[in-house]
């Protein structure tokens, strides 16, 4: 446009439906080989210390958050526009398996990535506007389970005075319209874990 910014509307408009869903399929192959988008570079990747050749990233940042993709059932502002488009359409979008599979795929791939970012030591949230177990604790405890004691759940000290619920895995909570007055949200907070002979100040 005339004043620098980037119309993004064309950009997605050919992965969003009629109903307002959109295509994930094709960002689960983008995300599976490596992001969707380039991340900016670090000072230390700049200075040169990455390792030459390097094509991948990792262990560069002591906080990331994956706000991840997904179905939106828990999202009261989502939610409402299904009175436009149909209760039909809530159904293909919630209840239909392939998309459901697709979406958890999608989910777990982007929260591997975001693990594989953190420094050790560092922490990831790891969060979603669903309410459903196969987005949240089951995504959660895969990638955790894949990672060979990598990483770990642990406590948000924040969150013991937020108006919220306890997941099903241990650590993690829920906000919904009863307990917290909000839409769900989903929240995990990951940490990788640090080896004994790595300094933390380093």
């Amino acid at each position: 446009s005339k004043d620098g910014s980037k119309d993004v509307s064309k950009d997605d408009s050919k992965d969003v439906s009629k109903d307002g869903s959109k295509d994930v399929s094709k960002d689960v192959s983008k995300v599976a080989k490596g992001g969707a988008e380039p991340l900016p570079e670090p000072e230390s990747v700049k200075a040169g210390t990455a390792p030459e050749g390097s094509q991948t990233f990792t262990n560069l940042y002591d906080r990331v958050l994956v706000d991840a993709e997904c179905t939106h059932d828990g999202s009261i502002k989502h939610l409402t526009k299904y009175d436009k488009w149909g209760w039909d359409t809530f159904e293909r979008r919630f209840l239909n398996p392939e998309r459901i599979g697709t979406i958890t795929q999608l989910q777990r791939a982007l929260l591997t990535n975001g693990i594989k970012l953190l420094r050790p030591g560092g922490k990831l949230v790891y969060s979603t506007c669903s309410f459903t177990r196969a987005q949240n604790e089951e995504v959660v405890q895969s990638v955790v389970a894949a990672s060979n004691g990598q990483v770990r759940v642990v406590p948000c000290v924040q969150s013991t005075a937020w108006p919220c619920t306890a997941g099903s895995i241990e650590h993690t909570f829920r906000f919904d319209p009863k307990t917290s007055q909000t839409s769900g949200l989903f929240v995990a907070c990951i940490q990788k874990v640090m080896a004994h002979h790595e300094d933390p100040s380093s």
